[in-house]
């Protein structure tokens, strides 16, 4: 990618990691985009939708779950990226690259996950805006840190988003921001305690989302 900095106004990559081991190759693919471009370029990852069994038969059929789909966005953006350019919508459709024909076609697996990537759209549009705005909050985040985090002002709200890469329960210990406090402790997937100024958020296997803190009265 450093040797395509002067070729284009964007830089990427497509790291598709359902199938392997973990998701983590998001992340990193992300923050190798984001080191190439070096602040003058766009970032725009290709998160996994289609299946390796597609295009690699002897593969095990694993379709992204929404959950694996959500989490590979909510690590591209967390890492830097600005825009998301899914991976591929006629994939969905079939069980095999090569021939794409009636014979390879399943509709019933099609129409049963389209609603979920219809949806996430939807959830990854609803936060764009702050997103876009860039209105960044540091965070002290652990150097052994497992899971993913970044958080964005919005107005009164502070969202943490989250991500958790591994197929197991994963944890992350951060100093509450200053001015930040805790309205609800569970919200969706992530679960949080709160102890001696830090927070802890749980998450569950390839869990993702959005953790809200709110302002405090002093700080409004």
């Amino acid at each position: 990618m450093p040797r395509h900095f002067d070729n284009t106004d964007i830089l990427g990559a497509d790291p598709y990691p359902v199938g392997n081991a973990d998701l983590t190759k998001t992340s990193i693919n992300t923050r190798l985009s984001i080191d190439a471009a070096h602040g003058a370029k766009g970032v725009w990852i290709v998160p996994q939708m289609m299946d390796w069994h597609v295009y690699y038969p002897e593969r095990k059929m694993h379709p992204p779950s929404l959950d694996e789909m959500r989490n590979q966005a909510y690590q591209a953006i967390i890492n830097g990226a600005t825009g998301l350019i899914w991976y591929s919508y006629y994939d969905m459709m079939y069980t095999r690259s090569r021939p794409r024909d009636k014979s390879t076609e399943d509709m019933t697996l099609f129409y049963k996950r389209w609603p979920d990537a219809v949806g996430l759209a939807s959830e990854i549009n609803h936060i764009a805006p702050v997103v876009l705005a860039n209105k960044k909050v540091a965070l002290d985040i652990p150097k052994d840190a497992q899971v993913e985090v970044g958080a964005w002002q919005d107005g009164d709200t502070l969202l943490l988003m989250v991500a958790n890469p591994y197929y197991e329960t994963k944890s992350i210990i951060l100093k509450l921001p200053e001015g930040w406090q805790i309205k609800t402790p569970e919200q969706g997937e992530i679960k949080s305690t709160f102890a001696n100024g830090q927070i802890t958020l749980k998450l569950p296997a390839v869990g993702s989302g959005v953790f809200r803190l709110q302002q405090t009265a002093a700080n409004k």
